[in-house]
């Protein structure tokens, strides 16, 4: 659109232009049809909104969904990491852990005593206000807000395969469109929408490493009962490695040394991902699979004595 100064694009002048229109476009929408206006203010004691609160909504949901701009995507994850660090997420983290070590060994000893435990990050359910998410302030809430929408956005790949390679199909298959009408034009065709050049395992695999990786490595840290979605990110990267591995072996303009070499290159940058992203989770559903097994037993690469098992605590330091 901004390249073909559709007027769409020069309405936003050339910045975020469809989350734009599609916030100016729910907000026209409840304004013209009562019956759509959510945030009606003028019912009196039964309405939810005062124009005051209305407007306080009116931000924040603006502030959302410009956040899902894929633009604004690592300064956000640079935001979460140092949230993490700054508020000692890790800390409380391991201490959580070693409460939970500490547990099992009690447990083995005497079992009543152990539900009587106090557990060291939660509280009533919620988590303890001097340790893990603090949330106090208007930014840190929106910051929240921001990382939950965003997240959710782009969580394909950290939901079970089948699912994901559906919704990866039909995002692909729009990206495909985009470059087929930018060929058509004469324009230069956006990068992993040339239906003709893209690898499709390649492209999850680069979407996936590059994209949703720091962002859910770092969600998860911010909201720990998440954590069984990296693992899920994790298997999906495993498919992605076994079906690019099979396209590679079907290729028969490769020598056998350059198919293992291509091989060893993902399985690396496989490795990579583990250590630098999920050392503290259990990362792999079956450890016994011959591609787990095969990235586990490669040689840490992407970070100084970095190893699967490592302490995230150190690991951040």
């Amino acid at each position: 659109l901004v390249r073909t100064g559709d007027p769409l694009a020069t309405t936003y002048n050339d910045q975020s232009v469809l989350e734009n229109h599609h916030l100016s476009h729910f907000f026209n929408l409840i304004q013209q049809k009562k019956e759509a206006n959510i945030f009606d203010t003028t019912q009196g004691q039964s309405s939810y909104f005062t124009e005051e609160s209305y407007r306080e909504v009116r931000r924040i949901i603006i502030a959302c969904v410009m956040h899902t701009d894929m633009a604004t995507h690592f300064g956000l994850v640079s935001k979460m990491n140092e949230f993490v660090v700054s508020h000692d997420f890790l800390e409380a983290l391991e201490e959580e852990e070693k409460g939970e070590d500490d547990d099992q060994s009690k447990n083995d000893d005497d079992d009543d005593d152990d539900q009587n435990e106090e557990d060291p990050l939660f509280e009533d359910g919620m988590v303890k206000k001097d340790k893990g998410a603090f949330f106090k302030t208007d930014d840190e809430r929106q910051l929240m807000l921001n990382v939950l929408l965003h997240s959710a956005d782009i969580s394909n790949a950290v939901k079970p395969f089948p699912t994901y390679k559906m919704w990866a199909t039909r995002v692909l298959e729009e990206f495909f469109n985009q470059g087929d009408r930018e060929k058509t034009l004469g324009l230069p065709v956006s990068p992993m929408m040339d239906r003709e050049t893209t690898i499709v395992s390649v492209s999850q695999i680069n979407f996936i490493e590059f994209v949703v990786a720091p962002l859910y490595s770092a969600f998860s840290k911010m909201f720990p009962e998440t954590q069984s979605m990296c693992v899920e990110l994790v298997e999906n990267r495993r498919i992605w490695q076994e079906r690019l591995e099979d396209e590679i072996e079907r290729d028969a303009s490769k020598t056998d040394a350059q198919k293992k070499s291509e091989r060893e290159q993902f399985e690396k940058r496989f490795r990579g991902l583990i250590d630098k992203h999920f050392s503290r989770t259990n990362a792999f559903k079956d450890t016994e699979d011959p591609i787990a097994k095969r990235v586990l037993s490669t040689p840490p690469h992407s970070r100084r004595g970095s190893a699967v098992h490592s302490s995230p605590l150190a690991s951040a330091r």
